[in-house]
């Protein structure tokens, strides 16, 4: 009797354990889609994650690359590979920089991966046309303040992907979120616009 009661009660704790543990993943998925950077400017957390392949730059520079794009139109997203709504986005983005690359749309994709080494794991497969790009950690504010010139806004917390297109006068012509959903017509509709198409 003793042992099975020993028995319940050590199946019911793996249950609860297993449910912890799916809990934990779960949660895990979520923060990998928001913003989750605590880590000052300039620190790098795993040294193993370093990729070759893969470039590293801070907020600052990156806002900087897009606000050197103004006279051309740019496609920019900021995304993770760990991010469910991410990955399910990049074939988008991948087929709408390849569709205006002709028009000389300017493609930016910043990822805010933790570990380069993942995202280069993650792109290696992809067909792409532009450097794959981590943006180092930085403080709060630092990157609203890179892209205010541009336009590009970040609400607290914010959630990736987001996606925004840049017009020919240097500013942000529009910008999708997960909370406002990312239609591809509309996306490609305001690429034209903005390219004269």
């Amino acid at each position: 009797m003793r042992a099975r009661s020993m028995l319940r009660s050590t199946t019911a704790w793996r249950g609860a354990a297993s449910l912890g543990l799916v809990t934990t993943l779960v949660w895990a998925g979520l923060l990998a889609c928001g913003e989750g950077r605590g880590v000052p400017t300039g620190v790098k957390p795993f040294d193993w994650c370093d990729s070759d392949e893969v470039a590293t730059i801070t907020v600052q520079a990156a806002g900087a690359m897009v606000e050197a794009q103004k006279g051309n139109v740019a496609l920019v997203i900021f995304y993770s590979s760990r991010c469910k709504l991410s990955k399910a986005f990049f074939p988008t983005f991948l087929q709408l920089s390849d569709e205006f690359e002709d028009d000389g749309l300017k493609v930016f994709a910043f990822s805010t991966e933790e570990c380069e080494k993942n995202l280069a794991d993650f792109l290696a497969p992809q067909s792409i046309s532009f450097e794959p790009t981590v943006l180092v950690p930085w403080v709060s504010g630092e990157l609203t303040a890179a892209f205010a010139n541009i336009g590009i806004t970040f609400a607290t917390p914010w959630m990736k992907p987001l996606v925004a297109v840049v017009g020919k006068d240097g500013k942000a012509a529009r910008q999708w979120t997960p909370a406002s959903e990312y239609d591809t017509d509309q996306i490609r509709s305001v690429i034209e616009t903005e390219t004269g198409e």
